[in-house]
């Protein structure tokens, strides 16, 4: 009931925000375009940084099976699951070798404040902000969405970060999803 009155509650501010919202996104978009503003990420300094030998596998059921295996891309695999349900991402990293993010996005410096969407409180299985693994495979498959194309769409690639938010216990998973699919397609253009 909490986390149900929590996600109508955000709907309710957002639907009351929502002709703000639809002013305001194009102008930053176009600030950023033209003033070159920096994307931030809670660590002030730019992003999130997976490095120091570090190995995480998100096994994830909406991929289907399918297989990324690219040698330019060595710290990147994907891989049918051994269960036939799904894949595994996996993302190797190492001191010389690291791969950067900037969490949920949007987000900007401007005027010297930080502004955009909150990676959300510290999970206390993880020590890291809830959104974290659901952010970094989200924008790892919009990144190598040309190395994917045919294998992943841009919508898997929304429903990964949705199946990846709800399994981290994050309350506003949908609106999160909602957020992605609304405006995701300024990120994955077509090729």
């Amino acid at each position: 009931m909490k986390k149900l009155l929590a996600q109508v509650l955000f709907i309710l501010i957002i639907l009351y925000m929502l002709p703000l919202i639809v002013v305001a996104v194009p102008i930053v978009f176009f600030l950023r375009i033209l003033l070159g503003l920096n994307r931030i990420a809670i660590d002030g300094k730019g992003k999130y940084v997976f490095k120091e030998d570090q190995q995480v596998s998100l096994s994830v059921a909406e991929l289907g099976s399918i297989t990324f295996n690219k040698p330019s891309v060595n710290w990147l695999t994907i891989t049918p699951n051994a269960t036939g349900q799904g894949s595994i991402i996996q993302i190797h990293a190492s001191q010389n070798q690291e791969y950067a993010w900037d969490g949920c996005s949007p987000k900007f410096i401007l005027l010297g404040l930080a502004v955009g969407t909150p990676d959300g409180a510290i999970n206390p299985k993880t020590g890291k902000a809830i959104t974290y693994y659901a952010s970094m495979a989200h924008d790892i498959l919009y990144q190598f969405r040309k190395d994917l194309k045919g294998c992943v769409t841009r919508r898997q690639a929304d429903r990964v970060f949705l199946e990846l938010l709800r399994r981290d216990g994050f309350q506003l998973a949908e609106v999160y999803y909602l957020a992605v699919r609304l405006f995701g397609w300024t990120y994955w253009p077509t090729f």
